[in-house]
């Protein structure tokens, strides 16, 4: 299988151009990779399908892919002059269940009663990565993620670990690991108001959910009928990444209006407030990347809701008309998000970055489909 999901012509090695203290220069712009290469997978899937007294009907499925040979920048000593190389590293896994059922609770000429739904599990994890020169495993990070982490999922979240506001002086505080007297962690975390001091630490998910599914009903009496649809998603986690601008406590008021939470922030006589102090330029880098601005990404979604009457075909066969139907849809009417401190809609883009991204619109529409 392939994965194209890099930059071009990674394989190359290139310079480029330029000028140092006045006098024209080549340098290396890309290092390249001779021995890239695809990567590879081995994947299988088992299924089974059923229906019982012609009531329930539905099928399970269990699936794993092994990827081997990933594609993934690893880091490079700056000596090289280079930050990360592409490289063909490591092995890891996905696997899951998948399973439909249907049920038609109540069946008969006029009536007509059915549930069903669907429900998916996931799980990947990184099974293996080389070492560096020095014999220590390699690992692949940014800012707010594991990128790639043996024994760790794929993205998982990785960053400073937000501690709150302290009551004293307004300051932010983060969590660190606790040294002993020899400079070796103890099991212990205490707070620091120094960003730079604080540790990161695996923040329990990933970007991706790892239990999506639906639910659907529908009712059918006499001509009228009602189907519901509802989509749910639990597991992840999400990033508010415009927080370091829209959050910044001080740092970009002028430049960038701020959220009415940021309202709420550190007084004399508001020690327990949610936000630091506001300062101009900032207070002590209290919006770089932190657990902060890490949301739960569950929630529960009415995608449709359909209100519907056919109209007899005895009545309208008078008028020349072979079936005519009145209905109503409405979509995205209700969302339930289970983290209350999330401003943003939980259903994002698989980078589970906010992004500013504008939520699913809601609408409803009344209208008649008429056959002629």
């Amino acid at each position: 299988t392939g994965n194209a999901a890099i930059g071009l012509n990674q394989y190359q090695s290139t310079v480029g151009f330029g000028a140092y203290t006045g006098n024209s220069s080549i340098y290396t712009s890309q290092l390249g990779n001779s021995e890239l290469t695809w990567e590879s997978a081995m994947s299988y899937d088992i299924g089974v399908e059923f229906e019982v007294l012609e009531a329930v009907s539905g099928s399970f499925t269990y699936f794993r892919k092994n990827s081997y040979d990933l594609l993934n920048d690893v880091p490079l000593s700056r000596t090289t002059g280079h930050s990360s190389q592409t490289q063909n590293i490591g092995k890891l896994y996905n696997q899951g269940i998948e399973i439909e059922l249907s049920y038609d609770v109540y069946r008969t000429k006029d009536v007509a009663v059915n549930i069903g739904g669907n429900f998916t599990h996931l799980k990947n994890e990184v099974t293996e990565l080389p070492v560096d020169g020095n014999g220590e495993d390699i690992i692949v990070t940014t800012s707010t993620r594991y990128r790639a982490v043996e024994g760790y999922e794929i993205d998982a979240w990785f960053m400073p670990e937000w501690a709150g506001v302290d009551p004293e002086n307004g300051d932010p505080l983060w969590y660190m690991d606790e040294l002993d007297g020899d400079g070796n962690p103890t099991g212990n975390r205490i707070t620091t108001n120094n960003y730079n001091e604080a540790d990161s630490y695996y923040q329990g998910a990933s970007a991706l959910p790892t239990t999506t599914g639906g639910i659907n009903a529908r009712v059918d009496v006499k001509g009228f009928y009602v189907s519901a649809n509802m989509t749910y998603s639990f597991g992840n986690k999400i990033y508010d990444n415009w927080a370091y601008y829209l959050r910044s406590d001080g740092a970009f008021s002028g430049s960038f209006g701020q959220y009415q939470r940021q309202a709420d922030y550190w007084t004399a006589e508001n020690t327990d407030a949610e936000n630091p102090r506001p300062q101009a330029g900032g207070n002590m880098l209290s919006n770089e990347a932190s657990s902060r601005f890490l949301y739960d990404g569950d929630y529960l979604r009415l995608r449709t809701l359909n209100f519907g009457y056919s109209l007899p075909k005895s009545f309208l066969s008078d008028f020349g008309v072979k079936s005519a139907t009145l209905y109503f849809v409405g979509q995205n009417l209700w969302t339930h998000v289970f983290d209350d401190d999330l401003n943003y809609d939980p259903e994002v883009r698989a980078s589970g970055f906010t992004s500013l991204a504008t939520a699913p619109l809601k609408s409803i529409t009344f209208g008649a489909k008429i056959n002629f």
